[in-house]
């Protein structure tokens, strides 16, 4: 549990009038980024500098003070006293919420990405290789969704990405992993044409080499059947070619009324980082915050691991993986909550 001093207390206070420097924006600030507390009911006045106080007196007394400062960060991470504050208790934060210590800044990353806030940086171009957990042995439902989980390449490039079948023969992805930037649907058609769904790549087991089995994309104009761009929910939903459905691989079942993910729930994300054998990384309370289309939280990912499956504790497809956001002490992780992209694909799934 964070315990800060006098003046880390009063930099804190400073950072939210400055970030919030009217009532009625902290007040947005904290309905945006938690379920509880409401400002309203905590605040003492109106005055931004007493219901900083109040805000902070709360979450330390639900010792829970890191993750008000890691939301303050993401909602003002360019704002001096925020930043100044970080500086301040960088030691702590980098060790209770980094979790990979080798992925700080985005200026480690030899590229830049113009069109996306330098926040943000999308997973698909991520190079750098990490190390991840992956004892599969006691997670027999999580083997066996692992059998709907894909590789992606590209004829034409050396991008990778992860997919994940949602339907006999509907894959779904990001949409960044075909492109950066919003293109027209002829475009990304023709970007998609070059796609190769890898599946059953994984390391061998008991000396015994399974070869993977790979498709393509429909030979039609109706292989793009729904998608939102980046900037949006980031997705694109694929139709593969008709053999996938006489295969094996079976797609994961979506349950419509999946329980919503909250603080400090479990994640597990089954991905193909940087392009290799199918990896698991799993948190027991990863999840550090959601709100109506995003997820955030702390499992490992890396390039590749774009368009990778989240499941709940259960084994429920509960999100989309899409990018790595670089902080002040380190990175976190967001996705895509599924239920706001089955608003748009429902009807493609029945």
């Amino acid at each position: 549990m964070l315990k800060i001093s006098t003046d880390d207390r009063t930099q804190l206070r400073r950072a939210l009038t400055s970030g919030f420097r009217q009532y009625s924006a902290l007040k947005i600030f904290v309905s945006d980024n938690f379920e509880e507390p409401r400002l309203d009911e905590i605040a003492e006045s109106k005055a931004t500098k007493i219901a900083s106080d109040n805000l902070i007196e709360y979450f330390e007394e639900q010792g829970d003070l890191s993750t008000l400062i890691l939301a303050l960060y993401k909602e003002r991470p360019r704002n001096p006293e925020v930043q100044y504050l970080i500086g301040r208790l960088r030691g702590f934060l980098q060790q209770q919420l980094l979790l990979d210590p080798h992925e700080t800044h985005a200026m480690d990353f030899p590229f830049e990405l113009p069109e996306l806030d330098n926040e943000i940086q999308l997973e698909s171009f991520l190079p750098r290789p990490l190390s991840y957990e992956s004892d599969l042995g006691s997670l027999r439902r999580g083997l066996k969704l692992a059998d709907a989980v894909c590789k992606i390449s590209f004829a034409d490039c050396d991008r990778t990405g992860t997919g994940v079948l949602i339907a006999p023969n509907l894959i779904l992805t990001n949409y960044h992993v075909l492109s950066r930037q919003p293109v027209d649907l002829a475009l990304l058609t023709q970007k998609a044409a070059s796609i190769q769904f890898e599946f059953g790549f994984v390391s061998e087991e008991m000396d015994v080499s399974v070869l993977p089995e790979c498709f393509t994309v429909i030979e039609t104009p109706q292989a793009i059947v729904a998608c939102s761009p980046p900037a949006s929910l980031d997705y694109v939903l694929l139709r593969v070619e008709p053999k996938i459905a006489q295969s094996r691989y079976q797609p994961v079942s979506i349950n419509p009324t999946v329980a919503a993910l909250k603080k400090k729930d479990s994640l597990n994300i089954l991905q193909h980082p940087a392009g290799n054998v199918m990896q698991i990384s799993l948190s027991n309370s990863g999840v550090v915050q959601t709100n109506h289309s995003r997820v955030w939280y702390v499992n490992r990912t890396c390039g590749g691991s774009s368009g990778a499956p989240c499941f709940n504790e259960n084994w429920e497809l509960v999100a989309l993986h899409h990018a790595s956001m670089s902080r002040g002490f380190g990175s976190i992780r967001e996705g895509i909550l599924l239920t706001s992209i089955v608003a748009e694909i429902a009807e493609f799934l029945a």
